[in-house]
């Protein structure tokens, strides 16, 4: 073990400059590596320490109410020889559905903290062989225990709303007390909880009337919506009696929606129904707890919406704006941002507030 030895001797010395870090481990030369993952190395005169995490995305991707195995961290000693020793750890994941946009920088939190914890433990074990100790055993439990408390992470925010949480759990080992430790990682990611607010404008700049309805819901509470589902076309405007108007109206629809749960995004889908040569129209927004924010039209009768929009919260749609037209309409939708906070258009405060604005139009016959 004077590979492993020199290489604790480096860590000891040097801390965390004795780390390099390779975003394209196919820059170290190792076949055994995966190539889309980063790693964490440190190279000394008689061989290299690599560390490298790989996630399960679909683990990753589902809400687990028990830790269940969510990957492996797994460090090789690599000598001139090839890996001559290598320790695979479990990574357990606690909590709900992570997008698949905050699984890279979780995975870079977790990788950070493996190597945190390795470090600690070479270290504390090096040191106190320095000192004289020899009882391997008690040197490699101490050090273990005591680099677990200092890899710990506690609600490191590592997206724009998820934080994440990791323990280790060190498992006694035997033998020599320079090496490699076997852990198992717990990690615990949760969203930050917010109030997300989502205000839809929908003008009718046709001359049919619309007749608007909320055909499915996610996780929202309705804040505000029109009177009546029925929303005029282009009319004479409103005006006194012996009053000529001069210009016509347009009428508009308001909606403002909330998420019901802090910790979940919301989602709404808003159809109006056909009638005449209008085929009728379907509007879509998905706004998840992690990840950009979705949007989607189509001048369909579409009935199936629960499936609508399933296909739309895949993410494809991440898009500030969309339209779509036939040889009689056109239906646009926009967007101020795709993610994050801004200031409230009603009170100018900062926050999660996301504007849609919806136009039906006549288009060119």
């Amino acid at each position: 073990m004077a590979a492993l030895h020199d290489i604790a001797q480096q860590i000891a010395n040097n801390g965390d400059s004795a780390w390099q870090q390779a975003s394209q481990p196919s820059s170290l030369g190792y076949d055994f590596l995966d190539p889309n993952a980063p790693v964490h190395y440190v190279k000394g005169s008689k061989g290299t320490l690599v560390v490298q995490v790989l996630a399960d995305n679909s683990i990753l991707g589902q809400d687990t109410p028990d830790y269940k195995q969510a990957g492996i961290a797994t460090t090789y000693l690599v000598t001139d020889q090839g890996p001559i020793s290598v320790i695979v750890n479990w990574v357990e994941k606690l909590g709900p559905a992570i997008a698949s946009v905050a699984i890279a920088p979780a995975l870079l939190a977790i990788l950070g903290a493996f190597k945190t914890f390795l470090q600690s433990y070479l270290t504390r074990a090096y040191s106190a062989i320095a000192e004289g100790a020899t009882d391997s055993a008690t040197v490699s439990e101490e050090a273990a225990t005591e680099a677990a408390e200092d890899a710990a992470i506690d609600g490191e925010v590592v997206a724009d709303e998820v934080a994440l949480s990791l323990t280790f759990s060190p498992l006694a080992i035997v033998g020599i007390a320079v090496a490699a430790i076997a852990a198992i990682i717990a990690i615990i990611l949760f969203f930050l909880a917010k109030t997300m607010i989502c205000l839809v404008k929908i003008f009718n700049y046709t001359d049919q009337t619309l007749n608007l309805a909320l055909c499915y819901e996610y996780d929202l509470v309705a804040k505000e919506v029109p009177q009546s589902g029925s929303m005029p076309p282009i009319g004479i405007a409103p005006a006194p009696p012996g009053v000529k108007p001069l210009d016509s109206v347009i009428y508009r629809a308001d909606y403002q929606f909330q998420n019901d749960s802090s910790v979940n995004g919301l989602g709404v889908v808003i159809h109006g129904d056909g009638s005449g040569d209008f085929p009728g129209m379907t509007a879509v927004i998905d706004i998840p707890a992690v990840g950009n924010n979705s949007l989607y039209v189509d001048l369909k009768n579409t009935e199936d919406w629960d499936q609508l929009y399933e296909n739309i919260d895949h993410g494809q749609y991440d898009q500030l704006t969309m339209g779509v037209s036939n040889s009689g309409y056109q239906l646009s939708i926009a967007t101020n941002q795709l993610r994050g906070e801004s200031p409230s258009p009603i009170t100018g405060e900062t926050g999660y507030f996301y504007e849609y604005l919806i136009v039906i139009e006549k288009g060119a016959s």
